[in-house]
């Protein structure tokens, strides 16, 4: 299959491509200047990993909603995989459901939100099969940038200290090997279309995750690096997400995925890479 991973140079399309190619698939790698380019020259299938966060709507249109619609009606692809953001849920209860109305306020899961509604009706116009991946929280080795695992990271290698919130909020935290086996899962014969969480599954506390990687980092630097953590010198945001958890069991049944990584594997896995990458082990 020749597919085109749109974003294929970031944290999780960089990894994307290079399990498709493992498998046997052609796979062509977009960035922010060519993904249309190679659109046009046509592709089997389409998975967007393309964009970051947003700290305005509008900045996030272009990139969220009206590129990734272009590329699916240039690329002649039978099948688009979109990755949304469970952000788009907002504040309600949980478990998330896919059947949830979408509630999210912040800029990026607006843009998520119309990027979703864009996609599944262009895909419906061209009889293409939309996946569309509500992603809950990622991480992994090789990760960068201001997402609270690489930051933590970075600071604990610099012996900085890390302020943060009291880390009460949940999430669903999910290893990204995990979430992109359940990407290249999409694009298998019988797959069937539709809209789907990805995640474990399970609610954990941000601060038991920031606790588990300096316990880790510390452990591998023969250091206590918990003095290093300043939890509740940061303000919860207004209008913060306080609980974020998925109801699983659609992608469960109809896609035949479960996350394989416990969160303690993913952690060491995490803080070796990157202890490796930054010369201290």
């Amino acid at each position: 299959m020749r597919v085109l991973v749109a974003g294929g140079h970031g944290f999780i399309g960089r990894r994307v491509a290079e399990t498709l190619l493992e498998r046997g698939h052609e796979v062509l790698i977009g960035s922010r200047g060519d993904t249309e380019l190679l659109a046009a020259g046509g592709a089997d299938a389409v998975v967007w990993a393309a964009g970051g966060r947003v700290s305005r709507f509008e900045e996030g249109v272009g990139v969220h909603v009206e590129a990734p619609v272009r590329v699916l009606e240039a690329s002649g692809a039978t099948r688009f995989v979109y990755l949304g953001s469970g952000e788009a849920y907002g504040l309600q209860d949980v478990p998330f459901d896919e059947d949830r109305p979408l509630r999210g306020t912040s800029p990026y899961s607006r843009a998520k939100i119309a990027g979703e509604e864009a996609v599944r009706d262009a895909a419906a116009r061209l009889g293409v099969g939309a996946y569309l991946l509500r992603m809950g929280v990622v991480f992994g080795p090789g990760q960068k940038g201001a997402m609270l695992v690489p930051a933590l990271l970075n600071a604990l290698m610099s012996r900085r200290r890390f302020p943060m919130t009291r880390g009460d909020q949940t999430r669903d935290v999910l290893y990204v090997d995990d979430a992109v086996e359940l990407i290249a899962r999409c694009l298998d014969d019988g797959a069937p279309a539709g809209t789907y969480n990805v995640g474990r599954g399970v609610e954990v506390p941000v601060i038991d995750v920031v606790t588990k990687v300096v316990e880790e980092t510390s452990r591998h630097l023969g250091v206590d690096l918990m003095p290093l953590l300043d939890a509740g010198a940061v303000p919860y945001r207004d209008g913060e997400q306080m609980r974020y958890v998925f109801d699983m069991t659609r992608t469960h049944e109809r896609l035949g995925w479960r996350a394989a990584t416990s969160i303690d594997d993913a952690v060491a896995r995490t803080v070796e890479a990157a202890l490796i990458a930054g010369g201290r082990e």
